[in-house]
């Protein structure tokens, strides 16, 4: 599959490590890295995340806004661990900043899946929104 997608709901285990559902898991790589996203966590492939350093690098040190929010979000980022029994480790830091505690949900955004607390998940993307509208948005992008 050349892009992720589908919603997938399950649970942290006791030491905060879940298991990326397999339909996801088949696009991620072993320097797959996961990192702080918009109210949830993001997780790339090592090829993806390599192109997104590639256009990083562009970004010229005198631009101190930009290179601060580089700092900010490569400080967030780390190599995606997974145990022996193929279940990935989230780290503390990230778990607490985004509030998972207990439920997840596991989404397929074209390239990379992000790992949302539950609650939060249901809250920014729940509701009864016309699809119709959600399509209208994307026109400026020509679809």
């Amino acid at each position: 599959m050349a892009f992720l997608c589908g919603e997938f709901r399950h649970q942290l285990d006791e030491k905060g490590r879940i298991r990326i559902p397999a339909k996801l898991k088949a696009c991620l790589d072993a320097e797959s890295i996961i990192c702080r996203g918009q109210k949830c966590l993001y997780v790339f492939s090592g090829a993806e995340f390599s192109e997104m350093v590639n256009k990083f690098k562009t970004v010229p040190f005198s631009d101190t806004l930009a290179q601060s929010s580089l700092r900010k979000f490569f400080a967030s980022a780390y190599p995606l661990e997974e145990d022996s029994q193929g279940r990935s480790n989230l780290p503390l830091n990230l778990r607490e900043w985004v509030g998972i505690k207990k439920n997840v949900v596991s989404v397929g955004v074209l390239n990379r899946i992000e790992i949302w607390d539950e609650s939060t998940y249901n809250k920014e993307n729940g509701g009864d929104d016309n699809f119709d509208n959600i399509i209208e948005s994307l026109r400026a992008y020509g679809v």
